[in-house]
Formats: structure tokens, C-alpha cells, sequence
């Protein structure tokens, strides 16, 4: 499947899976990831073969993961590789290179396909904008670093997507980001403060906060400014996991992600994540060092997706 069609099967998907019902889905979603178990699990040599259950694998995490990177992928690479392709052009053969921004103090590798990063692409666009997609988007990405993931994006004729590198400041491309006019801002959310408190000239149709915890104390002025609702997406090196609904809710990516909790205390939990959309670097049973409060109430948008807090 060449990268076009892999980004258009996953946004059918996505869509497709957002209509079931729970039980529906729970079906589904077991059954994917009982195939990613048997199939793809036991290609990345740390693990070998497959478990007769997901809770018979070791719980990993970070530190284990960038120990052992080349056990956890099935190219064998290397952090040391890794790294050293991060620092040219983010390439290792036909692979692409990212890592995470370091939110968490220490950072992180992660390496995926082609084919994984139109799959990527296609799950972001049923999430975050299906509406938008057909008319054309520019897509404005301010983040600390460009990753490989959107270089699928650059290649598609439905979107214009401009990188804008946080770690220069704003003043070395505000010009550059008016005069693109994106529809869609994704940027952290003291980033989307700093445009309304300075006045930026943007017209976007959606704004996502990615990349830092939102302040509440933000989301009123960033949401005054633009006279929109302040959407968010939540990434991580380990890949996507949540992404708000045009309700409001912040919905997790259990189309793609199968999560366990760990009571973390005062209602709070600790996700485990096993990504069975995943081929090249094996996540599975991966501790997370975030804190989530899940939602107790279904979203009003009919998804069977659960919803944070």
C-alpha cells in the first residue's frame, strides 16, 4: 500500500471505529490486538515469541527501552544509530527517526515506517479535523523540534503543512506563520498565549495545544483571542494518545493504543500502553510517567472511546 492509501485506509478506520458501540468495539479492539500479539510482537527480539495473554509480558518502560532500543525494534537499530541519524536528517535507511522534546527531563527514541507514518497521519485527521479535510488545510506545527511524523503530511495534496521551530522564538518566523494563514494551529498552549497576548494575525478554523500540560488559567485568554474552543492533542514519544472531539471531550486512542491503569492514589492512574497499530518498535505493557483522571461519564458525541479528565 503505497503512503496516500495507508493515510486514507487509517482515517477510514478511525471513522469507521468511532461509530461502534463499547461492547462493539471491545470486540474489535481485542481482536487487533490478539493479532498484534501473534504477529508482530515476536519479531522485535526482546520478546521472541507470542504470550498466551498481554498480561503474561513484562511491564516496561523508558529507561528499559533506550537500555535495550535495538531489542525493542526489528531492525536491530541502535540508540547509538539513532541518535546519529537523529543528528543528520531524522533518516536510517527507509526509516525515520524522532525523539520526544524532553518534557519529562530525560528524552526519548522512537523510530517508525513509512507506512506507520501515513497510518499516523490518517488517525491524527479522523480525530482532529475530518470536517476540514476536504476543503484543503494548512497546518501549523510549533513545536521544539520537526519529527519525521509530518513529513507524510507535506506530501499530501489535501494538506499544506509548515514546521515552525519553537526553539528559534517567534520572532524569527511570525512573519513567515501570518503569511501562511493556517486553518489548523497545533502549538503549546504558553505558545498560543504569547500569539494572543501579542496580537498575532491568525484566522485558524481549529487550535490544538500539544506538547505541555494546559494551564487552566491559559484556555480563557487563548480561547478569547481566537473565538474558538482550545482543542487538544496528547503525544508522546510512545506515539498519539488522546485527541479532543468537536464536544469537548479529550478522547484516548484506544482505536490504535490498548491501555491498562495502575491506581496511582486520589482517584489518578498511571497508563500502561500496548500499541497494536505498531510494526517497526515495539511498545507493549510501556509504563507511562503521566497521571490520568479518567472520565466517568460516556462523551455527548456517541464515541466508544473513553475520555480523561
Amino acid at each position: 500500500m503505497n503512503g496516500l492509501a495507508e493515510a486514507v485506509s487509517s482515517f477510514a478506520l478511525t471513522r469507521w471505529v468511532s461509530r461502534k458501540s463499547r461492547a462493539e468495539f471491545e470486540h474489535w479492539q481485542a481482536a487487533a490486538l490478539r493479532r498484534f500479539l501473534d504477529r508482530d510482537l515476536p519479531r522485535a527480539p526482546f520478546y521472541g515469541k507470542a504470550p498466551a495473554r498481554l498480561a503474561d509480558l513484562p511491564v516496561t518502560d523508558k529507561a528499559l527501552l533506550m537500555r535495550r532500543f535495538e531489542d525493542f525494534n526489528i531492525h536491530r537499530l541502535t540508540a547509538a544509530e539513532a541518535w546519529a541519524a537523529l543528528a543528520r536528517d531524522g533518516r536510517a535507511g527507509s526509516l525515520t527517526v524522532g525523539a520526544s522534546t524532553g518534557t519529562s527531563g530525560n528524552r526519548g527514541l522512537f523510530v517508525i515506517s513509512e507506512a506507520e507514518k501515513y497510518r499516523w497521519l490518517g488517525a491524527i485527521l479522523a480525530k482532529a479535523a475530518p470536517d476540514l479535510l476536504w476543503r484543503g488545510m494548512r497546518v501549523a506545527v510549533i513545536l521544539p523540534q520537526s519529527t519525521g511524523l509530518y513529513d507524510s503530511a507535506r506530501k499530501s495534496r489535501l494538506i499544506k503543512l509548515a514546521f515552525f521551530d519553537l526553539t528559534l522564538g517567534p520572532e524569527h518566523w511570525r512573519e513567515a506563520l501570518e503569511a501562511f494563514d493556517p486553518t489548523v494551529i497545533i502549538a503549546p498552549p504558553k505558545m498560543l498565549r504569547y500569539f494572543a497576548t501579542d496580537g498575532f494575525r491568525l484566522t485558524p478554523k481549529r487550535i490544538f495545544s500539544a506538547a505541555e500540560t494546559l494551564d487552566p488559567v491559559d484556555r480563557p485568554v487563548i480561547e478569547g483571542f481566537f473565538r474558538l474552543p482550545l482543542d487538544q492533542i496528547y503525544m508522546a514519544t510512545e506515539g498519539l494518545f488522546a485527541v479532543t472531539c468537536r464536544q469537548g471531550g479529550l478522547h484516548l486512542a484506544e482505536d490504535s493504543v490498548f491501555f491498562e491503569f495502575e491506581p496511582a492514589g486520589e482517584g489518578l492512574v498511571t497508563p500502561l500502553v500496548t500499541a497494536f497499530r505498531r510494526q517497526t518498535q515495539i511498545m507493549a505493557r510501556y509504563r507511562m510517567n503521566d497521571l490520568l483522571r479518567l472520565s466517568d461519564q460516556p462523551c455527548r458525541c456517541g464515541s466508544p472511546l473513553r475520555c480523561v479528565d
